[in-house]
């Protein structure tokens, strides 16, 4: 789980705990009209989130120690991005708009060149994915 800052802001944010850590679990701890926190299956795509969403990279709460970062490269998250367009260009979601086809279509092929996306594509391209995954972002 991370804890991070809405304007992104923050030094100290996005902070990963353990999903069991104690901090998170008090009367004390809660989200704050400047604060929300992002849940995922692994700490990779807390990872992915952070460098993608936040624009930071994710630290980690010492006291609870989550797993050690894999340090993800954003050419890892580049090729996660590439494999995630196909899908959706295969048709796996049908709710595309004609510009979002066009848009994945350069991208794909920018991707295939091994030309890095921007950090404000690949924002893009991860909430249009949610939100055609029926993923709401907070």
């Amino acid at each position: 789980m991370v804890n991070t800052d809405k304007a992104h802001t923050s030094k100290h944010y996005p902070l990963a705990h353990h999903a069991g850590c104690k901090t998170l679990h008090n009367r004390d701890n809660y989200t704050t009209h400047r604060y929300y926190k992002v849940a995922a299956d692994t700490l990779l795509d807390l990872e992915r989130w952070a460098r993608i969403a936040a624009l930071n990279p994710l630290r980690h709460y010492q006291m609870c120690s989550p797993k050690e970062p894999s340090s993800i490269k954003p050419k890892a998250i580049d090729q996660r991005i590439a494999r995630d367009i196909e899908q959706a260009l295969e048709g796996k979601y049908l709710e595309l708009t004609p510009w979002e086809m066009q848009f994945f279509e350069g991208l794909r092929e920018s991707l295939q060149k091994d030309n890095p996306l921007t950090p404000r594509q690949r924002i893009f391209v991860i909430k249009t994915l949610n939100r055609l995954m029926g993923i709401a972002q907070r």
